[in-house]
């Protein structure tokens, strides 16, 4: 099991993305792709929406060989789909900031398709906040897990 620890991540817009550096954030899907109001798939990106509006959510990823079952914790919101990664590298990048570093690529078993499942919580009270500043805390968390859909 590899679990990150918690990153901040910089929002704006209600958005960060999961996205190739290479490719940078051109691929990611438009905010009225996200059908649930939260998560939007493209092959090599994803869009996520946050409750808040302008600054830093707390982020960690999960890369594992096989489905490793619902994150331990209290979540308040839960979704999964399929995203393929032609190039064998997605990572986290903040709205403006760019790739993140601190946080591992979700597709450590190279190119394919992966099943991604987002955690959350803390979303509403983030959008009741609007906007943080850099210092300040929103209380809205995600922990993204991703796993190889199936082996080829």
């Amino acid at each position: 099991m590899s679990v990150s620890s918690p990153v901040e991540v910089w929002v704006e817009y209600r958005q960060f993305y999961l996205a190739d550096p290479e490719l940078g954030t051109d691929l990611v899907p438009p905010v009225d792709a996200a059908v649930n109001g939260v998560l939007a798939v493209a092959d090599d990106a994803a869009l996520i929406l946050t409750g808040l509006h302008t600054g830093n959510v707390h982020v960690t990823v999960q890369t594992e060989a096989t489905d490793p079952g619902t994150a331990p914790g209290t979540w308040e919101y839960i979704a999964e789909t399929t995203l393929t990664s032609t190039t064998g590298t997605l990572v986290v990048h903040g709205y403006e900031d760019g790739p993140l570093d601190d946080l591992p690529s979700l597709t450590p078993h190279g190119p394919g398709t992966y099943r991604l499942r987002l955690h959350n919580h803390g979303r509403a009270h983030a959008y009741a906040l609007d906007t943080t500043g850099p210092d300040e805390d929103s209380g809205e968390h995600y922990h993204l897990q991703t796993w190889p859909a199936s082996r080829t």
